[in-house]
Order: C-alpha cells, then structure tokens, then sequence
C-alpha cells in the first residue's frame, strides 16, 4: 500500500488541475492502466486510503463508485473494491484541463447536500438488475415511445403509488413526469400567467432554487408569509400561480395543520388561483402520521401536485411527477412539447418496475428506519460537541435539523456552512432561504448520508474549524 499510497500522493500535489476527488479518480485510473494496480487486485479500504492521503472518507468513496461505474474496479459486498479483471477501453485522453472549466465555485451555495439522503442504503445491485430485466424486454414499440407525458406504465405506477400513500385525487392520465419542480414551475408560470408582469408566490423564507427560476422567467416573485403554520393564506386575492410545501416547509420544517391546509384551498378555489404542492420531505416523517396532501383535499381542481424520486432514489436520477387537473392535460402537454418533446427513456425505464413491483415503498420503509435513527445519534453528538454554542431543533421529519446561535448571534453562516461542508456534514447557510422577510442565522445540517459510526468525528472537525477560526 506505501508504494500506492506515494503514487496518489503526487498526484494530489495543490499544483495539479482538478478536485481532489478528480485527481484521485484519474490517480487509481492512470495507475490501472499502467499495469501498477493489476486486475483482481484489492485497493485499500476507503478509511484506510483515506487516512493515509489526508482526505475525507467520503472523497475516497465518491472515486471508487466512479471508478466502478465506468468498469475500472468491481466491488464486492463486504469485500470491498477490486481491479476489474477485464478494463474497458482506455480513454482517448487523460483529461487535460479544460479551455473553460466548470466553475463550480461560483455557484450560489444552493440547499442541496444538507438534504442528501442516505446513498449508502440505496439498492444498487437490485436496481441494477431490474435496469438490465428492463432493458432485455424492451421491444421495439417502448424504445420508439415517445409520450410527451411518459412511459404510460410508469404513470400508472406512479398514479397507484400516489394514491395509496399520499391520498391524491389521480388516474394515470393526469400523471405527467418530468425532471423536477422547477421544470413543473416553468411550465405551469408559462401556461397559467400569460401576462409576464404577473408575480408568482414563494413562501419566505423558501427554496432560493424556487426564487431563481421565477427570475429566470423575468417574472417578479410574491413572498408569502410563513409563521408557525406554515404558509399563511392571503387576505386579498393571491398570486395567480403559488408554490407552497405544507407537508414540511423549507427551510423550517413546519408541518402545515388541517385548517391551515383547509384554507388555502377554500381561498384557491373562491378567487380562482392556482396552487402548486411541493409534496417536499412528506415521506420522511418519524414521528405522528403524515397529513394527507393538499391535492387530496381539492374538489376544485385547483392544487397541482408534485413530487419526486430524487430523496427515495439520489439527487441524480432526476425524475419527478406533477399532477394536473384533467383540464389543464392536454394545454399542459402541448406546451412541454414545445419545450422538449417527451421525457428521456433511460431515467424512465428502471422505475416502472422499481415502483410498481413495491421496491420503492420497502425502500422508503427502510430509509425512515435509518433516517431516524441517524437524527437521533446526530443530535445525541451534536449535544455533546456543540450543545454550548448551538441551539438545535428538528429531527422529528425531513433530512436536516437547524443549528441556531445559543446566544447572540452567528458572524456569517454562509463561513459556518463552508467549514460544516469541509469538515464533511452537508449544510447550507438559513439566511439565504429568507428575501422580504428579516433573515435568521443558522445552519441547516444534514444528518441522513452521514455513515453510523462517523457523525462524532465530523463534528469534532466541526468544532475544531469553529476553535481554529475564533467562530
């Protein structure tokens, strides 16, 4: 292993192009390929090479996963990861910096990885093979399928899912799948408000994701208020098209209770607004019974449904679904058509099975299980480590808890969320969720990716940044 070890030491010199996570990644490659690391043989464990180059255990993983993906290693349950016995082609380059980098850095530091959920828990090696079962079987009709809708057996999937679990009002042909809700916002801001001037409503505080895309469209955003309830109904006439996510509020994890939830859709249904539900975290309560959906309480026809797989499956599987009343159908898909056609096959196919044949609520089953008892070690830790410094509330539903100053004040939570995140737990700074409204500091740390057994050592890196920085 020293001499593995010296190799990706250079490697990773600060002179080299990259992340750290690229340069190990093209490290292990360039190793592989040079016939330094030969086929079936074993690389360290992900602790050890980690300890060993300084990096973060979860840097060490990311590599291998790649590495496995693209055939370079194979990994083996409680093995751990090998050389491939037979590598695919190599690459035609060894990628060089590009002319124009990613530049990632400047992106705003959006709420994502505080809601990560536990990806070490996915099924990979049984959504691996219902991918290939699905793959083996599809004729000629599925494979030139182009629903502008989706694949009509991953509707019904969905409809029958949507139904059981979460009381919506739905048939399959009111199922529409797309890749998140800001496509959903997009489309619906486009359909509904022909008059650009027309602002459409965010809760405040709210996912600033939500308030990019209403600019992005050149439209003004109306913040809505959000107290103890959840979002507040209007006094007057409400925007034309508003976001709300009643099961659990952004960021503050507020539950919105029936007569809350009664009143918004009286209020949609008298002055004739839309209503879009961001059934956002519904599923991961730990504590109580999940409240039926808003869309389940309108007769009316005038809340519009959405949710997605991105928490129940990883981030990267990009496929969500909206709920439309059947008279907004056929408007709605001549619209989308405009914009993209139809919806990719690949990202559809694997779950038509996955949902249907009860895979993805056993799943669900299990990530509740351990997304509670992860809360529960990560606020026992907490505690212990920070309780002095922090205030800590959460934990009974979703997949962060917020971290707010005991006393006085924090000087930048934006600082904070950079040394959570270096030190390996995800987080985002509270202050960027807040726009009329007089933002609060905090930290929204995630808790449901982080490993048993590492959630006191990322912590105490936590700790130790705030000491190092006088923070």
């Amino acid at each position: 292993m020293a001499s593995l070890t010296d190799s990706l030491l250079l490697s990773l010199r600060g002179d080299q192009p990259g992340t750290l996570q690229a340069r190990l990644h093209r490290a292990i490659r360039e190793a592989i390929l040079a016939g330094r690391l030969r086929p079936r043989e074993r690389l360290p464990a992900t602790r050890l090479l980690a300890k060993s180059l300084s990096l973060g255990r979860n840097t060490v993983s990311l590599a291998y996963e790649a590495l496995t993906s693209e055939g370079y290693l194979t990994a083996r349950g409680g093995s751990g990861h090998y050389v491939a016995a037979d590598l695919p082609d190599a690459p035609l380059n060894h990628d060089p910096a590009p002319a124009h980098p990613a530049k990632t850095a400047a992106l705003p530091n959006l709420p994502v990885s505080s809601g990560q959920p536990a990806l070490d828990l996915f099924p990979r090696d049984l959504f691996a093979r219902l991918t290939a079962r699905a793959w083996r079987r599809a004729g000629p009709a599925l494979l030139s399928c182009r629903d502008v809708a989706g694949l009509p057996p991953l509707r019904e999937a969905v409809a029958h899912y949507l139904r059981v679990t979460r009381d919506v009002r739905t048939e399959a042909g009111q199922v529409v799948i797309l890749s998140g809700v800001q496509q959903a916002l997009s489309l619906l801001a486009h359909l509904l408000m022909p008059d650009r001037a027309t602002g459409v409503g965010i809760e405040d505080p709210g996912y600033p994701g939500l308030v990019e895309t209403v600019e992005a469209l050149g439209r003004p955003v109306a913040s809505i208020t959000v107290d103890r309830d959840g979002a507040v109904p209007p006094s007057a006439p409400a925007p034309a098209l508003t976001v709300l996510s009643p099961s659990r509020q952004y960021p503050l994890g507020l539950t919105m209770p029936l007569a809350r939830r009664i009143a918004w859709v009286q209020a949609a249904s008298e002055h004739g607004f839309h209503i879009l539900e961001d059934d956002y975290d519904s599923e991961f309560r730990y504590e109580g019974k999940a409240q039926p959906s808003l869309q389940g309480l309108d007769p009316s026809g005038h809340v519009l449904y959405t949710g997605g797989s991105s928490k129940a499956l990883f981030p990267a599987a990009r496929i969500a679904w909206l709920v439309l009343p059947d008279r907004l159908v056929d408007p709605f898909l001549k619209l989308r058509h405009a914009f993209d056609s139809f919806p990719p096959l690949a990202s559809q196919l694997p779950l038509v099975d996955f949902i249907g044949e009860g895979h993805f609520a056993r799943h669900m089953r299990r990530l509740r299980m351990a997304h509670r008892d992860r809360a529960e070690a990560f606020i026992s830790a907490f505690r212990a480590a920070l309780g002095d410094r922090f205030r800590l509330s959460g934990g009974d539903a979703g997949l962060h808890l917020i971290a707010e100053p005991a006393t006085g004040s924090f000087p930048d939570d934006r600082t904070l969320a950079r040394l959570a995140l270096d030190a390996g737990i995800g987080a985002a700074p509270l202050s960027v969720t807040y726009r009329a409204a007089t933002p609060r500091q905090g930290l929204l740390m995630g808790f449901a990716d982080i490993p048993p057994g590492e959630v006191e050592a990322r912590l105490a890196r936590f700790a130790a940044a705030l000491a190092a920085g006088n923070l």
